[in-house]
Order: structure tokens, then C-alpha cells, then sequence
């Protein structure tokens, strides 16, 4: 319910504006005896802090001076079982009975059983240490260990903090640290090489007669060809791509230039065949079979050399035999894909055994052959081997068309180089 006489509320106000109700006697003294306790309180509680701590530095202080004294003890302790485990006895200056005396009183005499004594080390060892074993022992480069009791091995340190017990080895024990051995960094060596070859080849020509058309060719056409020509020598160039299989064997292929050159030198005089056209056909060069031969001869004269020329695809392998850390036998087998690229000179028809030149046309599109040879190899870095080689060439299948009456094959054999270059 809202009260509405504002007035009445005005009036209250101001009767009770300025009241002040009067204090009690003993209010203010009660106050500031409150206060002066708290002040009390507040000065005994610093100076109980500052008496702690100054208790807490003097009893660290005594315990820092003991251990000092303890850890004193133990090193004298150790040089004195260092003097008599190994018996390396220092001498000791002149010095006059009466001085030694006077120096042995001002000592602390070391007693039976304590931590310096010689005798107790020797019994805690396990065995008395004789004159002989000292001798032996003074020969060995291996030093001695002390030995510790196990309350010495526990030092005490300040504010009552121990350490773990220290494990220290037995004397006589040889400690070593057997650290794993890391070989050497070793960069993997690439499984790719780029060979380069130059070969001086011995080539000839090969030939054969085609048993289904024997009647189309001179009968003396082998005898006088083998008599004339020549071998002579042809220049080989090759560039190969090697990818290494294992550590023995390497696919390799590549691109070969090759030449095969023949000299021929013809002087002879022969029967002239007699052939026959109606009824028979002809062969792939045009010519008619031969019935027989007249009495007259027909005179040869002739002195050249022809020069046919191929581009080959090689692809082959190769194993590599180690006989050291720098030489190596390389046996090569291959096989070569070729391509007539050019062709000049003459030839000996095989019909009428007369001078004729060469047709492009006579020639297979694609000729196979085979080459073998043996290398010995020296390796001049990690990345290079070069070597001298040895091999021969044969073709597979004839230099002319199908069917061809003629079949003449080239062969090749010579010496050559070769370097190999690793590809990291």
C-alpha cells in the first residue's frame, strides 16, 4: 500500500536530521586497548621469524663443517689405499730422528680398525696385499680404486639432505666403455651410368647362295668375289644408358654409329651365261635363270672399295667380375637393331659377273645382329672407370631383301675403349 501523506514524511526527516546519540564513558578507552594488543601481536611475530632463521643458518653452518671434516677424512683415506695397493712409496726427504719424532706426536695416531688404517683396508679387500703383488701390481697402467666403506660412501649435507650411495668399483677392476661403432657416412651410390665407346673394327662381307635360286647365279660367282675382296677397317661409335640390376649385372642401351668398309680388287675372265625367259620367271632383281654358259669369256678389271654405313639401337647387359678394389672384367652381350644410312661403292653382279653399284633398294629396312665382347676396366674415382675392350659383330640376318638369290652377311672384330660415368 503506497503512502501518500508526504508530508508527515518531510517532517520526520527533519526532526531526526541532526541527532547525535552521546557516547558511553568507557567506549574509547575499550578502542584503543583493542588497537595496542594488535600492535603487540603483530612486533612478537616478527621477532619469533628472525630468531628461526638465525637458528636455521648456525645449525647448517655446524652441519657444513662436519661434512668438510668427514670428506677430508675419505680423501686421506683414498691416497693412503692408492700407497698401498699399488706400493708406490714416495721417498721421503732427511729428516732427523728427533724431527720425525717430534712430527709423528703432533699426528693424530691412526688406530686399528678405523677408516685410515692399512691393515683394516687390507682385510675389507679380501686378501693381504704381499710384497710380490705390490711389484706385480706396480707394473699394471690401470689405476686402483679406493675402498669405501658404505657409511663413507653416504655424505651428509646441510639441512639433513643425503645423497644416493655412491657404487664405486672394486680395486683391480678395469672399467671400460664399450661405445657402438658408426661407420663413416657413406653417400648411396646411384644405380645409373652414361658409357661412352669408340671402336677400330676389322669388317668383311659374308656370302651365301639362296638354295631356291641357285640358277640364277654364276657358278663361279663365290670364288671370284671371296678372291677380290678384302677386309678393311671400320670406325664404331657408340653412347649407352646403364641402369645396375645387382651388384653383377647392368641393362644397357643406347644409340651406335657403325661403319663396314670392304676393298675389292677384281682381275679375272669368265665363261658368259646363257639364260632363258620363256617359261621361267624372274628372280627379286630381275634376273632369268641361267641353262648354260658359251665358250667366249667375258674380262673383269676393277680396284675401289665400297663403304656401307648403319646406325644401330643396341640392348644388352653387362656383368661386372671384381679381381680388386680397382680393377674389373666386364664380359658384354648384345643386341643390336640396325638401319642402312648409306651406301657407296661398287659390287660384283652374281649373274654375269660384271662391275655394278650398289642399289639402296638391294638392302633390308631393318638388320639384326649380335655383338660380344670382354673389357678390362679400371676404376679412376667413385664416379668413373675406363677400360680397353675387345669384341665382334655379326649379322643375323642378310644385308639383302627377302629371298634375295644372294645372301651377303657383314661381320666385324677389333679393339676399342670405353669410359663409364657414374650418374649421382
Amino acid at each position: 500500500m503506497k503512502n501518500e501523506d508526504t508530508h508527515t514524511d518531510k517532517q520526520l526527516q527533519e526532526m531526526f536530521h541532526s541527532f547525535e546519540p552521546t557516547v558511553p564513558p568507557g567506549a574509547w578507552e575499550g578502542i584503543a586497548g583493542a588497537m595496542d594488543r594488535k600492535r603487540n601481536r603483530r612486533t612478537a611475530f616478527w621477532w619469533i621469524a628472525a630468531a628461526a632463521v638465525l637458528l636455521v643458518s648456525i645449525t647448517g653452518l655446524c652441519i657444513g663443517l662436519t661434512n668438510s671434516k668427514k670428506i677430508g677424512t675419505v680423501q686421506k683415506q683414498e691416497e693412503v689405499t692408492k700407497t698401498n695397493a699399488t706400493g708406490n712409496y714416495e721417498p721421503q726427504p732427511n729428516v732427523s730422528s728427533e724431527d720425525r719424532t717430534n712430527s709423528n706426536e703432533n699426528k693424530t695416531p691412526i688406530k686399528e680398525g678405523s677408516i685410515g688404517d692399512v691393515k683394516t683396508i687390507e682385510q675389507r679387500s679380501g686378501k693381504r696385499i704381499t710384497q710380490e703383488s705390490r711389484e706385480q701390481k706396480q707394473n699394471k697402467t690401470e689405476q686402483v680404486s679406493p675402498v669405501i666403506s658404505e657409511n663413507e660412501r653416504e655424505l651428509i649435507y646441510p639441512f639433513g639432505l643425503r645423497t644416493l650411495p655412491v657404487q664405486l668399483p672394486v680395486a683391480d677392476a678395469k672399467t671400460s666403455f664399450d661405445m657402438p661403432k658408426t661407420k663413416p657416412y657413406k653417400a648411396p651410390e646411384s644405380k645409373w651410368t652414361l658409357a661412352a665407346g669408340v671402336m677400330q673394327m676389322q669388317t668383311g662381307n659374308g656370302y651365301s647362295i639362296n638354295p631356291a635360286y641357285s640358277r640364277y647365279v654364276h657358278k663361279n660367282y663365290l670364288s671370284q668375289v671371296k678372291e677380290g675382296e678384302q677386309n678393311m677397317g671400320g670406325t664404331g661409335f657408340s653412347l649407352q644408358l646403364g641402369y645396375q640390376l645387382n651388384k653383377l649385372l647392368t641393362l644397357t642401351g643406347g644409340l651406335q654409329f657403325r661403319q663396314m668398309n670392304t676393298r675389292q680388287q677384281f682381275s679375272f675372265s669368265e665363261e658368259v651365261p646363257v639364260t632363258l625367259m620363256p617359261g621361267n620367271s624372274p628372280d627379286k632383281f630381275g634376273n632369268y635363270p641361267i641353262i648354260g654358259y658359251f665358250g667366249s669369256t667375258g674380262s673383269v678389271s676393277y680396284s675401289g672399295f665400297q663403304r656401307n654405313t648403319m646406325v644401330e639401337i643396341p640392348l644388352g647387359v653387362n656383368a661386372d667380375f671384381a679381381l680388386s678394389s680397382k680393377w674389373s672384367v666386364k664380359p658384354t652381350i648384345a643386341i643390336n637393331t640396325g638401319f642402312i644410312s648409306g651406301i657407296s661403292g661398287f659390287t660384283l653382279d652374281y649373274q654375269q659377273l660384271q662391275i655394278t653399284a650398289q642399289q639402296p633398294d638391294w638392302f633390308r629396312k631393318v638388320q639384326m645382329s649380335g655383338f660380344l665382347s670382354v673389357g678390362a676396366y679400371r676404376k679412376i674415382s667413385r664416379k668413373v672407370q675406363w677400360g680397353a675392350t675387345f669384341g665382334g659383330t655379326r649379322m643375323f640376318t642378310p644385308a639383302y631383301i627377302p629371298d634375295a638369290s644372294v645372301r651377303p652377311r657383314n661381320h666385324a672384330i677389333g679393339l676399342g675403349t670405353q669410359l663409364i660415368w657414374r650418374i649421382d
